[in-house]
């Protein structure tokens, strides 16, 4: 059915039509990989938001595998440990960006950590915990955030067109914002270490899913995906969420206009949706979560 499928149109062009869908999608079952782009190049580079979530999680747990930390440690002298920022229970508030703008790493961990906190052990989902990821990663690592990531990740899972903010990677053809970031938050810091401030397309995502999972990059990507603790639509696992039908998933929007998602389903089907085109109101889907929802029912059809 899939063979045939790619032979005549997408699946995922009636559902695009449908949402007026402008950016890239691509589904990969076994050797079968279709990419398309809707009024973009499928080759266009995107920033992904709080997918970038899941590459941070993948180089804690591939410095746990070098001994660099372990996930009971905790955190820069605090009483966090790696896995509470992991599984986003560590009592840290709702996201609040705090570090947005800030360029040392002491200065943007105090202000993280006087943070008023709420109960340990319930889920909470905390961009300002991935950036406390970072800056212990960064001194467990003895390297900078985004140097570690790049040989410890992107390189081991063969990634080509995957960069970091400010500049993504050389010759990358970025889809434009639409509200770009202005004065501090424009330039490298904290606020974009973490928990965002990954630029990537759509093959380098599904890419990396696939060396995750082949544990190219991470002894134990099982780690990754296990179903931590409970959430409204399944349950966070540490960088990713699953689905109850056992999809495992990341997913990235920001306000500047970017906006992706990522689906390894049970049986091993993957895509990913990355569009330029935010959503109207903020407690709407963006494009590539809509997209991204409509193409897992139809690949999971009979």
């Amino acid at each position: 059915m899939w063979l045939a499928l790619l032979a005549a149109a997408s699946i995922a062009d009636a559902p695009a039509r449908e949402l007026h869908f402008h950016g890239v999608v691509r589904l990969e079952r076994g050797q079968a990989v279709e990419e398309r782009g809707y009024g973009l190049s499928p080759r266009t580079a995107f920033w992904v938001a709080s997918i970038s979530k899941s590459f941070t999680a993948a180089l804690v747990l591939r410095l746990a595998d070098l001994e660099k930390l372990r996930l009971e440690d905790r955190v820069l002298d605090s009483d966090l440990t790696f896995d509470a920022l992991l599984t986003h229970t560590s009592g840290l508030p709702r996201t609040t960006y705090v570090a947005e703008g800030i360029t040392d790493a002491q200065q943007a961990a105090e202000k993280i950590l006087r943070l008023p906190r709420g109960e340990k052990g319930k889920f909470a989902y905390t961009s300002d915990g991935y950036t406390l990821l970072a800056i212990a990663a960064e001194k467990a690592g003895g390297a900078p955030f985004f140097t570690l990531l790049q040989r410890e990740v992107l390189d081991r899972a063969g990634l080509r067109h995957t960069g970091f903010w400010p500049r993504c990677r050389p010759g990358e053809r970025v889809a434009p914002l639409k509200r770009p970031p202005r004065g501090a938050r424009a330039k490298e810091n904290w606020g974009f270490k973490g928990g965002e401030g990954i630029c990537s397309t759509a093959a380098d995502l599904a890419g990396f899913v696939r060396a995750l999972a082949a544990g190219k990059i991470v002894a134990h990507p099982e780690l990754l995906f296990e179903k931590k603790v409970a959430i409204s639509d399944g349950f966070a696992g540490r960088g990713f969420f699953i689905s109850g039908n056992g999809t495992v998933w990341t997913r990235g929007t920001e306000d500047y206009g970017h906006n992706g998602v990522v689906k390894l389903l049970s049986g091993g089907d993957l895509l990913v949706a990355l569009s330029d085109v935010p959503a109207v109101k903020r407690e709407e889907a963006a494009q590539s979560r809509a997209l991204g929802d409509l193409l897992e029912i139809k690949l999971s059809s009979p």
